[in-house]
């Protein structure tokens, strides 16, 4: 799949899981558990968007190039996630549940597409 169609797939069901989000954040009174929500998905979305075109990058490549695209991206994520979430977490107070929740939802759609 070209990366195009996959970032209009993508934009669809980031719709999805916001329509969801909202149904639940319309009952949240505060606005901190809205805010991490809100950057939980944003960092699923932008993870996804990563991934894929690491994936699509290593493809066109030999074997060696396609396993560090996979492998190497896949480490530079995991590390760029646990670094965003540790600042976001321990500076920013950011609420954990609503955060943690939000990414691993988005992040476990996302793997469908």
């Amino acid at each position: 799949m070209k990366f195009n169609k996959f970032f209009i797939k993508s934009l669809v069901l980031l719709a999805i899981c916001s329509l969801f989000a909202y149904g639940y954040l319309k009952s949240a009174d505060n606005i901190k558990i809205t805010l991490a929500v809100v950057i939980g998905m944003s960092i699923g979305y932008v993870n996804s968007l990563l991934g894929y075109a690491l994936l699509s990058w290593g493809y066109q490549k030999d074997n060696k190039d396609f396993m560090l695209s996979v492998f190497g991206g896949m480490i530079f994520r995991f590390l760029l996630i646990f670094a965003i979430l540790f600042i976001l977490i321990v500076a920013s107070k950011v609420e954990k549940v609503p955060l943690i929740a939000s990414l691993v939802v988005v992040y476990f759609s996302f793997l469908g597409l």
